[in-house]
């Protein structure tokens, strides 16, 4: 059997005396669309945080396409290269287009000009937005503005996608949309996508969901 696209092993993440994370571990494959369910509290997004670099464990591993997050020295690169980041408020910049959102993912990474504009077109075709290229945030759907969150998070071609809560707020019809998006990147790219959700409707699509409570797994939920 191939590595797994993430592994995490004896994960703990305490903030003071409490442990918010306490000796979690599983596996996601290559091309497996995960999500993480759970109530409030249990942990889900310091996970998340933890598998982007954003936050580092207190012990235990995580080891994402065979790098060692925990002891990253280049988490930019990481985070550029290897995972996409997605969050269920967007976080594009107002003023700036659709195109513009997106390109800001391919600063600094020695791509030509024309080669950048180039790929922000085709990403922006990917995610059915190419008609909006030049539209602002403020005039953008709640869903085109979570697709073009996706497109930014994907400018790289990282083999990871990490989503917080991608289509909460979002009505059906988005919601649909960007979950035949997850669909789509699965099959063609074989781009492995972990979720954080309550979405009942994502937890659906998912090809498996694990459940987080207390900071715990519970049982059933590890596949490790």
């Amino acid at each position: 059997m191939s590595d797994p696209a993430i592994a995490v092993r004896h994960v703990v993440r305490r903030f003071g005396d409490t442990a918010v994370l306490d000796d979690v571990s599983f596996d996601v494959a290559v091309g497996e669309f995960v999500t993480i369910t759970g109530p409030s509290g249990a942990g889900k997004s310091t996970l998340l945080h933890l598998l982007g670099a954003l936050d580092r464990p207190d012990a235990g591993t995580i080891t994402v396409c065979g790098q060692d997050v925990a002891h990253l020295d280049r988490l930019t690169r990481y985070r550029r290269s290897t995972v996409g980041l997605v969050f269920q408020l967007h976080d594009l910049i107002p003023r700036l287009t659709a195109e513009e959102n997106v390109a800001m993912a391919l600063f600094g990474t020695g791509l030509h000009r024309q080669d950048r504009r180039r790929r922000v077109a085709e990403l922006l075709d990917q995610v059915g937005l190419a008609h909006r290229a030049r539209s602002r945030p403020p005039t953008m759907s709640g869903g085109e503005r979570q697709r073009v969150a996706i497109a930014r998070a994907l400018a790289n071609r990282p083999p990871v996608l990490l989503a917080d809560e991608p289509t909460g707020s979002l009505d059906d019809d988005s919601a649909r949309s960007v979950l035949d998006l997850f669909a789509d990147l699965q099959a063609t790219s074989e781009v492995t996508v972990l979720a954080v959700s309550h979405d009942p409707r994502l937890n659906a699509r998912a090809d498996r969901s694990l459940v987080l409570a207390g900071g715990h797994l519970e049982p059933g939920g590890a596949s490790s």
